[in-house]
């Protein structure tokens, strides 16, 4: 705008000129101020949510911390915010003044003072003034090619015929598809009351609901549940989780990550007290269909463990779960071991994850991995798991982690930073010694996984470092829950409970 105003143009256009700056001015200062009341508004419902949750007493001091952080970012942003803007007009303003009498000499400066301005902004609102200054030493990956337990099993049963390699290939499009929505997920837990009726959220694992809600639901057909709730569909993302884990905080890991959650404590909550307003969430993010591969959901139960031959007890009662009396042909008993090569192994749905894995992401290449980190992070010490992990992330399958909540991240840091593949454990001792005898540097390889953990983009990054991107995240999060249940107080009295 200034060098268009040192132009000689004809007066005509000179005048045409001035009023376009006016405008442009005019519009910036509108949009400005739009933009600061705005934060203004988050500021106020922020503090609305302050009084609310200092009223419910002592308990609430987790939730009026969460607000007050919330509060401290947001006045960091608009000082940022104000910091730029007020440089840009005050700037403009000074340099029309100098232009009219014809002081071009100083324009310099003023453009000096509108970059600094901005720069101080922008430095706030990018929270460059929090980032450590020494980077993490860079480790260069293991050159170990350490195969991922599906992969192993493949490795050992994909047929070599080509009339075999068809129905390999037609048994891995069928579990590609087998998919289940988030909404689907929750109706399932919904359903528990009648499926289940003596189900406690806090006791039961997901081998508990496996055995005792989805084998007898799907019993009269002999198939996967997917297939029952929902036409075939190419998942969205692919579930890891441990069937040793609580069933409810499966469910909750995948509805917070379907809800915009960077942890599940609240989902749980939920799914214990009142699932509607998760069901609210997911409708207006408009994620309900969002689709999800969960072993579980997917697999055909009856084709492997329906028979219940290792006796599992239920981790209530203690009773042995009742066994199936389907007549379905068991591709795979417990007592061959699955890495037998057979025929049976082209048909069996439990060593195709890996090819159904690359199948899904060829078609969908938005698929990524979803981690379902139980509260004691056990799943960081499975040798399978920990070495699936590494090699999704050496493969380039983006991972997003689900964790109980920031506490529990706490609590256990210290002990996952002291991590080593030599110290996990699996189910198979023979396990263990094959994952170890494929990775040649097991030092390298120890610094990885730390890296993959916790580096700048590693799985718990979020909690570590949060720029201000994923600051108003945050902030968007805490206000969503707090609106959620339009004004009632309902979430935050369940936060405190």
């Amino acid at each position: 705008m200034a060098v268009a105003l040192t132009m000689p143009l004809p007066t005509p256009v000179s005048r045409g000129v001035d009023f376009l700056q006016d405008a442009i001015f005019c519009g910036f200062v509108w949009l400005c101020g739009r933009i600061l009341v705005a934060y203004v508004q988050v500021l106020r419902h922020l503090k609305e949510a302050e009084a609310e949750a200092t009223g419910l007493g002592e308990r609430a001091t987790p939730a009026c911390e969460a607000v007050r952080r919330a509060q401290r970012a947001m006045r960091k942003e608009t000082w940022g915010l104000t910091l730029a803007f007020t440089s840009t007009f005050g700037a403009y303003s000074v340099a029309r003044v100098l232009i009219n009498f014809n002081r071009f000499g100083e324009l310099p400066y003023i453009l000096m003072v509108v970059l600094l301005g901005n720069t101080l902004g922008s430095w706030f609102l990018s929270n460059a003034h929090k980032l450590p200054r020494r980077a993490a030493t860079e480790v260069k990956p293991s050159k170990s090619k350490l195969p991922t337990r599906k992969a192993a099993k493949r490795s050992r049963t994909a047929p070599q015929m080509s009339a075999d390699l068809d129905e390999w290939h037609k048994k891995v499009r069928e579990l590609s598809v087998r998919g289940i929505t988030a909404q689907a997920l929750l109706q399932f837990y919904q359903d528990l009351a009648r499926t289940m009726p003596h189900y406690r959220p806090q006791v039961h694992t997901t081998l508990d609901v496996v055995r005792q809600a989805i084998i007898p639901t799907t019993q009269v057909r002999s198939c996967a549940f997917s297939c029952i709730v929902s036409e075939p569909r190419f998942p969205d993302k692919m579930v890891t989780h441990s069937w040793q884990n609580l069933f409810r905080d499966l469910v909750a890991a995948v509805i917070a990550d379907a809800v915009g959650e960077n942890s599940f404590e609240m989902v749980a909550n939920h799914l214990e007290h009142d699932t509607s307003i998760l069901g609210r969430l997911m409708k207006q993010r408009h994620t309900a269909d969002r689709v999800y591969w969960i072993c579980a959901f997917a697999v055909n139960q009856h084709s492997a463990i329906c028979e219940n031959r290792d006796g599992d007890c239920d981790s209530w009662t203690g009773k042995v779960h009742p066994p199936c009396r389907c007549r379905h042909p068991k591709i795979f008993s417990n007592t061959p071991p699955l890495l037998q090569v057979n025929n049976q192994s082209i048909y069996c749905e439990m060593n195709k994850f890996d090819d159904m894995m690359a199948m899904v992401a060829a078609h969908k290449p938005s698929f990524s991995q979803l981690v379902a980190v139980d509260s004691r992070f056990v799943l960081f010490r499975r040798a399978w798991c920990v070495a699936e992990l590494v090699e999704a992330d050496s493969a380039g399958l983006k991972q997003h982690v689900q964790v109980h909540s920031r506490k529990v991240l706490k609590d256990n840091e210290e002990s996952l930073r002291t991590l080593k593949v030599e110290d996990m454990a699996a189910s198979n001792a023979d396990d263990v010694d094959f994952i170890l005898n494929r990775i040649s540097d097991k030092r390298v390889f120890n610094k990885r996984l730390q890296q993959l953990i916790f580096d700048d983009h590693g799985l718990l990054s979020n909690w570590h470092q949060l720029d201000t991107l994923h600051q108003m995240h945050e902030i968007g999060n805490l206000l969503k829950w707090i609106m959620a249940d339009g004004g009632l107080g309902l979430v935050l009295k369940y936060w405190v409970s």
